[in-house]
């Protein structure tokens, strides 16, 4: 039968020889199958699943793989267009729904493009000031930010920080966000000084209350901790052995200095170093809402 096990795992194995061959639409329609089957009938860390798991994480990799499934969104999108136009709400909403599913990828310039095209319809249908307008600056600038183009994302989160200063009021969970991930954002940049002051003092205004994800708090410190090393300055390293003053004679009851240690580079001492470009957060501050039916 067609959705006997064994045939399955026939299939599962045609999907991977056709992407093995970059014969990407037809495996992917047989990988498809392969992996609808098994999340109906295997729990999580079932070794099926988790290999037909696998094998789409493989197909999404290939920027072939990542065309086809945006292709497929965006004939969704398309339609919407030409059936109540580009700026309809529910229009947008469908493309920031593409822009999310292209972040997913990490297809990352498709996502910003429409990430960017959905701003420009809000900013003409509901306003600069709309609470909307201003959550999808605020992906724009994320989606920015994890591509790497932080420059071009420091205008939104400046301009998202602003906004939330004037309509959020003091001490609002989402305006301490936005503070540290500007501050974070200053890092990538190099601006360590700018970067500490903002990461710090929205660590500083969370960090003792219970309405805050844990793990988001934690990654907050994190980040300070880091942002901390690099502004620590470096010992100077003098290669040139003694001292420039003469040797000072002792007498018998005098006991000489400890001598003067200097870290060489590289040595287990050292201050740990940091790179800026993976000062990128993940997640929200907002605590995760509880489900009971």
């Amino acid at each position: 039968p067609a959705d006997d096990l064994e045939t399955m795992e026939t299939q599962h194995q045609l999907g991977i020889a056709l992407l093995r061959q970059k014969k990407f639409k037809a495996a992917l329609k047989e990988i498809r199958i392969a992996l609808t089957s098994y999340q109906t009938r295997f729990q999580v860390d079932d070794p099926r699943l988790k290999a037909a798991n696998q094998t789409a994480s493989e197909f999404n990799a290939f920027n072939e793989g990542k065309k086809i499934l945006i292709d497929e969104q965006r004939a969704a999108l398309d339609e919407k267009v030409r059936e109540l136009g580009a700026d309809h709400l529910d229009t947008l909403n469908l493309r920031a729904w593409l822009a999310n599913f292209a972040a997913n990828l990490q297809a990352w310039d498709i996502s910003i493009a429409e990430y960017e095209k959905v701003l420009e319809g809000c900013l003409r249908v509901l306003g600069q000031d709309h609470a909307g307008t201003v959550e999808i600056m605020m992906i724009t600038a994320k989606a920015l930010h994890s591509a790497g183009r932080s420059a071009e994302a420091e205008k939104y989160f400046r301009t998202v920080l602003k906004n939330r200063a004037r309509h959020v009021k003091a001490g609002d969970i989402v305006l301490e966000e936005t503070r540290y991930r500007l501050g974070v954002c200053m890092g990538q940049l190099g601006r360590m000084k700018e970067a500490q002051q903002f990461v710090e003092a929205s660590y500083l205004a969370v960090k003792d209350r219970k309405d805050v994800s844990s793990t988001f708090l934690a990654e907050m410190k994190h980040t300070l901790d880091q942002i901390r090393v690099l502004r620590t300055p470096q010992p100077i390293n003098i290669n040139a052995p003694g001292t420039l003053q003469q040797p000072v004679s002792l007498s018998s009851t005098d006991k000489a200095a400890p001598a003067t240690v200097i870290i060489a580079p590289g040595s287990a001492t050292a201050l740990p170093t940091v790179n800026p470009e993976t000062l990128v957060p993940s997640g929200t501050i907002q605590k995760p809402v509880e489900y009971k039916p």
